[in-house]
């Protein structure tokens, strides 16, 4: 197996080696082509800071299929079979059974926002990036993009190219329902939604 593992890594390298030596030559064909249609580009921020704007919006990539810009925690539960990967935690299945939300609530949907969909511009490398809302709040972490979005890199298509992030009401509400990470939340400047309804704890 080691010698197996270290061929397999060499040819690896040696495929890497010689995409770096074209990867050049491919880009200035693209950009020609491009500017030949009178197609603006728009720089490849990979490896620097990145800062790029959108809004939240779902889409429709094809007839009678739309997705909604939230998804809810109702909606996970339904997809829980019990097996990896979609067995959901016993006491979470337990608290989107009761509707045991508390401020985390997003009155539009009537649920807590588990993931949200927007339009920014994202690649590989920017999972975990935070999102932030017009006034600078943290309102998500950024971790995929959807399928119409892998073409992105090349050519941004705006009606059907979405990022997906976790929203930031999902990741407090399971600290503070499910985890009782109270004291992270302290320390975050959050006030805990239901310390009380710890064992033990003071009323």
């Amino acid at each position: 197996m080691y010698d197996t593992n270290l061929a397999f890594e060499a040819e690896d390298e040696a495929l890497e080696g010689q995409l770096l030596k074209a990867r050049p030559r491919f880009m200035e064909a693209l950009l020609a082509f491009q500017k030949a249609r009178g197609v603006e580009i728009y720089p490849d921020a990979n490896g620097t800071l990145r800062v790029t704007f959108g809004t939240v919006r779902g889409y429709e990539p094809r007839d009678a299929v739309v997705y909604l810009p939230f998804t809810s925690a109702e909606g996970l539960a339904a997809k829980d079979t019990g097996e990896e990967p979609f067995d959901a935690p016993a006491p979470l299945l337990e608290a989107i059974a009761e509707a045991d939300y508390g401020p985390y609530l997003l009155p539009g949907i009537d649920s807590v926002p588990v993931n949200f969909l927007s339009s920014v511009d994202t690649t590989g490398g920017n999972s975990g990036s935070a999102t932030i809302d017009d006034q600078g709040r943290l309102v998500g972490l950024l971790f995929d993009g959807n399928w119409e979005s892998m073409i992105s890199d090349w050519d941004f298509l705006p009606e059907v190219t979405r990022s997906i992030h976790v929203d930031v009401r999902y990741i407090l509400w399971v600290m503070d329902r499910i985890d009782h990470a109270h004291h992270l939340l302290e320390e975050m400047g959050v006030e805990p939604a239901f310390a009380q309804e710890m064992p033990g704890s003071k009323d």
